[in-house]
């Protein structure tokens, strides 16, 4: 969202994205009314304000298999759906890590132990989340074989066997709660996603937890979460 404003201040800076996302670059639009119908527009004003366009002429479309010569290091772009169609990750062979967006999922500082493996929870946001694509890019990133995660939310992050094993669970257990017959409602989904996070951070620490506790760190990103796994549920009753 900040993207237009920071190229503004940027005025010899090129902007790198997937071919997806350069249309909502350019003419953001849509994507600022996408955003609105889910925060409101109250709290679209406060996180986002006003989102400027980037000029076309200024704007780079990294397709898949893009190698970027940053200076002599390069960064390899991957098209990487799952979180969204227009999400790509960025492969730098360089420190053997991976910038991933929010393919690799979330790794909140207050539910890491120290001494263990992250512990990684899936972003099934709204409205671009498919669980089999989003499966199919962590494979292919995993064929790197890297060192290195660089999260969004939040890097950088050991990239460890037994937390890739936890995230492809919990994107199995997120689509088959929503799955679930009957059909749940928003807040019973919201709380069975609570319950399923709580009993993988269980595992994760060996020890019973305060799922209060839990809440009070991941209430916004679970209710996103929900919300993600409700678009992605109607849209497979009208396949």
């Amino acid at each position: 969202g900040g993207a237009g404003t920071l190229m503004s201040h940027c005025p010899n800076a090129t902007l790198v994205v997937h071919p997806k996302g350069a249309y909502h670059m350019i003419n953001p639009g849509k994507l600022v009314q996408a955003t609105i119908d889910i925060y409101g527009q109250d709290l679209f004003d406060h996180l986002y304000r006003e989102v400027l366009p980037v000029p076309e002429h200024r704007v780079l479309k990294a397709e898949d298999g893009l190698i970027l010569d940053f200076q002599g290091r390069e960064f390899h772009f991957l098209d990487t759906p799952g979180h969204a169609r227009h999400h790509c990750c960025i492969w730098d062979p360089a420190s053997k890590g991976v910038f991933t967006g929010d393919t690799m999922g979330m790794a909140f500082p207050e539910l890491q132990v120290e001494g263990k493996a992250p512990f990684i929870i899936p972003t099934t946001s709204p409205v671009g989340f498919e669980p089999d694509e989003m499966k199919r890019s962590i494979e292919r990133i995993l064929k790197l074989s890297p060192e290195t995660f660089y999260l969004t939310h939040f890097g950088p992050v050991e990239a460890a066997p037994e937390s890739i094993e936890t995230l492809i669970k919990l994107i199995d257990a997120h689509t088959e709660a929503v799955l679930k017959e009957p059909k749940p409602t928003q807040s019973e989904l919201s709380a069975i996603l609570l319950d399923i996070v709580s009993e993988a951070f269980s595992g994760y620490t060996k020890s019973a937890v305060d799922k209060e506790e839990i809440n009070s760190v991941l209430s916004g990103d679970i209710e996103l979460n929900t919300q993600g796994l409700l678009v992605w549920a109607a849209r497979q009753e009208k396949l």
